[in-house]
């Protein structure tokens, strides 16, 4: 399975995690277990069910955020500039 999302950014710290509009249905942060929540440009990070924030860090541009995995309690994010 995998959700892509392309969005266009001004440079800065960004707050983020994946959700469904409810909140319920999908609700992927950072997990409790994990050493940092930072998230790094082309590396993959392992999301879990969770209300942590994950920190991104990007340069104004356009970024492809891919949600991939086919263990849906892990999926996988990955931030990639185009």
């Amino acid at each position: 399975h995998e959700n892509v999302q392309t969005q266009c950014y001004h440079s800065g710290t960004i707050n983020q995690w994946v959700a469904s509009e409810d909140w319920a249905t999908v609700n992927l942060g950072n997990p409790d277990d994990a050493l940092t929540n930072t998230v790094d440009e082309g590396v993959s990070k392992t999301l879990g069910s969770s209300n942590n924030n994950l920190l991104i860090e990007l340069a104004a541009g356009t970024y492809e955020f891919r949600v991939t995995g086919p263990d849906a309690s892990q999926p996988i994010l990955t931030v990639i500039a185009k």
